[in-house]
């Protein structure tokens, strides 16, 4: 299991959402699937996991970098800023793209009754709002587990940290390239021993949560393709957090000017 979760990227995760979801998206269409407790939107996974799923993510992500830094850039400080970095960008992904899609709803519709302009009025009349509304839980969903799978690969370079000198000889170069700081692979290796031995444990747990987490938006992800939205609306929302994802962790995060992917120095 563990040589599996060390392999399986999140390239291979994007590629698997990318086939499973358009699959299940078509297969919802036909409307051959049985209604059942995850057809009900009021489900308790939906009420406090999905429609919370970018806060859950920050919860269980944000002390796992916070940790994995302190353990990884215990002597270079700025990188454990920079890693946070990381976060905010996530956050802005998040915040432009649903205030994206509401915008969108809002000027391709108009309400079931006539009288009202406003998408917040008619709903708020008690009324239907028929405008392109983009599938956000799609969108959240897979951005979300790409995000932490994302995030969890600095696990595994902690756990090789021991066994790993050649690593932390680049890193001491490169942060002396960097910042200007000398500080003896030897010296900064008998340090992360130490600080290894306290957090490790701690990190695992951090890890293993944020996996349960990641591993729950697949599953609910299964049930959005299914009961949920239109076929092309659930497509638009997961190739624009495909898109994301590409943009940030494989294209932008591999270049020198920017936050720099998960226990490495780009």
């Amino acid at each position: 299991m563990t040589s599996f979760l060390r392999s399986f990227g999140a390239g291979h995760l994007a590629l698997f959402i990318c086939i499973a979801y358009s699959l299940l998206c078509i297969l919802g269409d036909q409307k051959i699937i049985p209604e059942s407790y995850f057809s009900d939107k009021n489900n308790f996974f939906n009420q406090y996991f999905v429609k919370w799923a970018w806060g859950w993510t920050m919860c269980v992500t944000a002390p796992f970098i916070l940790m994995s830094g302190c353990i990884l850039w215990k002597e270079y400080p700025l990188l454990i800023v920079r890693d946070f970095l990381r976060i905010i960008v996530g956050i802005l992904v998040w915040f432009l793209w649903v205030s994206i899609f509401n915008y969108i709803e809002e000027i391709t519709g108009n309400c079931s009754t006539s009288g009202y302009s406003k998408k917040w009025t008619c709903i708020k009349a008690g009324h239907v709002w028929d405008g392109y509304d983009i599938s956000g839980h799609s969108f959240l969903l897979i951005y979300s587990a790409l995000f932490i799978h994302e995030e969890l690969q600095a696990y595994w370079i902690v756990c090789d940290l021991s066994n790993n000198s050649s690593w932390l000889q680049s890193v001491s170069s490169k942060a002396k390239q960097l910042f200007g700081i000398n500080n003896p692979a030897n010296e900064t290796m008998k340090s992360l021993t130490n600080l290894l031995a306290r957090l490790q444990p701690v990190l695992f747990v951090s890890a293993l949560v944020a996996l349960c987490i990641e591993v729950l938006w697949l599953f609910m992800m299964v049930w959005t393709a299914l009961y949920f939205h239109t076929t092309d609306h659930k497509i638009v929302g997961a190739f624009i957090a495909l898109l994301n994802w590409f943009v940030t962790y494989r294209l932008w995060y591999q270049s020198p000017l920017s936050p720099g992917l998960p226990g490495r120095l780009t």
